[in-house]
């Protein structure tokens, strides 16, 4: 399926914003402010995301729209064309982490989005976390 296929699969108008409110309201994906080079800053919580009960096709589409709209409202072609995504993995233990989640919510990001992810940050990971992180690099 090519970007224009994939993104006539869901509602991508920004304007669906209450389509999505409950969803966004879990607090389990934010965008918060700005990085020195005025990227936008995505913040992924998974002890929220792990305790949410949603399916992985609504967690899917709620990942494309908030790409969607931090594309077209926080992106400027030409200046600013990526963004910073931090992953806090505070009170989630190794075993807690919901990997089939993690890969559903990035498959479409790394297919239909690419090089739009400037870096990305683990914090608060645990040292046998951090282990598994760098044999998996």
């Amino acid at each position: 399926m090519n970007h224009h296929g994939f993104t006539q699969t869901f509602p991508m108008e920004i304007n669906v914003f209450k389509v999505w409110m409950e969803e966004l309201n879990k607090g389990y994906a934010y965008v918060y402010k700005r990085d020195r080079k005025f990227r936008p800053i995505c913040h992924i919580n998974m002890e929220k995301l792990k305790k949410v009960k949603t399916d992985h096709e609504t967690l899917i589409a709620m990942s494309s729209y908030m790409t969607q709209y931090v594309i077209s409202r926080a992106l400027i072609p030409g200046q600013v064309e990526n963004w910073i995504t931090i992953i806090d993995f505070k009170n989630v233990g190794v075993t807690e982490v919901p990997t089939k989640l993690i890969k559903a919510m990035t498959k479409p990001m790394q297919d239909y989005f690419k090089g739009r992810l400037y870096t990305m940050y683990i914090v608060n990971a645990k040292w046998a976390m951090k282990v598994v992180w760098q044999i998996a690099k």
